[in-house]
């Protein structure tokens, strides 16, 4: 069974945290749920995935999984 979600074992993975660029799952998951805040009604709009991906910190949320 594959990975769901991302640990602090498994966030330097590729699929998990990804790479500069490449954002990996954090970023479609945070997408997720600002997309369920705004079906909740909870907040007004949400920003496309992409800008998900571009606000991460990969590198250096990567060290600090270590």
């Amino acid at each position: 069974m594959p990975q769901r979600r991302c640990t602090r074992k498994t966030f330097r993975s590729r699929p998990c945290g990804g790479t500069p660029g490449a954002p990996g799952k954090l970023a479609a998951t945070l997408h997720d749920a600002a997309v369920f805040l705004k079906e909740q009604k909870k907040v007004d709009a949400v920003a496309d995935e992409a800008a998900f991906g571009r606000a991460l910190a990969v590198e250096e949320l990567g060290r600090a999984a270590n």
